[in-house]
């Protein structure tokens, strides 16, 4: 039993107090006690009252988290022959074959795009329902009982709840036959379409888990279709001038020890368009000039590491140095 199905049938939510979970299980199961309650399918619904209560006080308790269970170590799947839940819902059967399989895609980026974050339309193929038979794989054939239409169950009206119980005279058999488009297996291979938000400042060779769009897995009590995640790997273009660091872009400015020295303007085509950097006089090697909001997603810095390029031959620079010096 899963454990969103054992809250809805206790009527509580997942986040109720551990309070709550036993006043309502002392209320429905003394209501639905076979000693107490005389109905007919009164048995049928105490137990699962008790296994749904047993998976909500595991889940509060931490043992088991949003996965299949059975609080008393059988399945009530098993007991109704997989041909359906008590409460109306899907038959049970096995996973999809396909339903483990892995979807792992790839997504190229371009460094501008890793800088300021990007959405991307991604299409790729993978196993969805098959819409001929719902998901199932199979039909449910008469199984010629009259009292239960041939279905192997009936249903059950217990105030605002509605039941299903086997069927006392066919015992519950069921005839079934596979679906020819899919078969029976459930599931067909579709194109899909998705769009994925890609953050700013992601690496390559990151994954992102892309939750739901995977391959087809099961079909919950309510009819809600369960898919397992993808997952996305990010290959980013490098660029050999620029690196991230702490949320910021890095290069080097290279320049003359004139330039350094007088100090001058210059062009820099960044990811965000051109800009101005300015070098201010009498900077020294290494120092580090910085641009607000340029680095990634618009906030941040780019941050520009100066290399001033010393000439070999120094004596040209100190006799003009002397000179004017002897001006002054």
């Amino acid at each position: 039993m899963k454990v969103d199905e054992a809250f809805e049938i206790l009527g509580l939510s997942k986040d109720c107090s551990d309070q709550e979970l036993r006043s309502k299980y002392r209320e429905l199961s003394k209501k639905y006690h076979p000693d107490v309650n005389k109905e007919k399918d009164a048995h049928d619904v105490f137990v699962r009252i008790n296994e749904a209560n047993q998976v909500a006080k595991d889940f509060k308790e931490g043992k088991i988290s949003d996965i299949e269970s059975s609080g008393f170590g059988f399945n009530i799947s098993d007991i109704f022959n997989n041909i359906g839940d008590m409460f109306g819902g899907p038959s049970r059967k096995s996973a999809p074959k396909h339903s483990k399989e892995v979807i792992s895609l790839t997504q190229d980026i371009t460094f501008k795009e890793c800088v300021l974050g990007c959405r991307k339309v991604i299409k790729y193929k993978r196993y969805v329902p098959c819409n001929t038979c719902g998901g199932e794989g199979k039909f449910k054939e008469h199984n010629g009982c009259a009292d239960c239409n041939g279905q192997g169950m009936k249903t059950v009206n217990h105030g605002n709840a509605i039941f299903r119980s086997v069927c006392g005279k066919c015992g519950g058999k069921t005839k079934v036959k596979n679906c020819n488009d899919c078969n029976g297996d459930a599931t067909v291979q579709a194109e899909t379409e998705i769009t994925v938000t890609i953050p700013a400042g992601i690496e390559s060779g990151q994954v992102l888990g892309l939750r739901g769009a995977g391959n087809f897995h099961s079909t919950d009590m309510f009819g809600q279709k369960a898919y397992n995640d993808a997952h996305l790997n990010i290959k980013v273009e490098k660029n050999p001038n620029v690196k991230i660091v702490d949320g910021d872009l890095v290069s080097d400015i290279n320049t003359s020890l004139l330039n350094a020295l007088t100090g001058y303007s210059t062009k820099y085509d960044s990811v965000y368009g051109e800009i101005d950097v300015v070098i201010p006089p009498k900077s020294k090697n290494k120092d580090e000039l910085k641009i607000k909001n340029h680095g990634l997603s618009n906030s941040g810095y780019h941050r520009f590491i100066l290399n001033i390029d010393y000439p070999d031959d120094i004596a040209p620079l100190l006799e003009a140095l002397k000179e004017t010096q002897n001006k002054e």
